[in-house]
C-alpha cells in the first residue's frame, strides 16, 4: 500500500492484535504518523484482552487526552 492512512494503519494494527502479536502490533502504532482515538483504543483493549492490563495502562497514560477529547 502506497498510501496509508489512519483507517489502514489501524486496520493493521487491529489483525495482529487479533492474532496475539502484541509485539508486531505495537511496532506499528509505533510507527503510524498519526493517530486518533481508535488508534489508542485497539491498542489499550488489546493489551487488555491478551490479560496485560499493567501496558493497558502505561499506554492510557501516555495517551495526549486533549486531542482525543469526545
Amino acid at each position: 500500500m502506497t498510501n496509508k492512512d489512519v483507517v489502514s494503519w489501524n486496520s493493521m494494527v487491529s489483525g495482529y492484535l487479533r492474532n496475539g502479536d502484541m509485539d508486531k502490533a505495537l511496532s506499528l502504532f509505533q510507527e503510524m504518523p498519526e493517530r486518533k482515538l481508535s488508534s489508542w483504543n485497539a491498542m489499550i483493549s488489546g493489551y487488555v484482552e491478551c490479560g496485560d492490563v499493567e501496558s493497558a495502562r502505561e499506554l492510557f497514560s501516555k495517551m495526549d487526552r486533549k486531542d482525543h477529547l469526545l
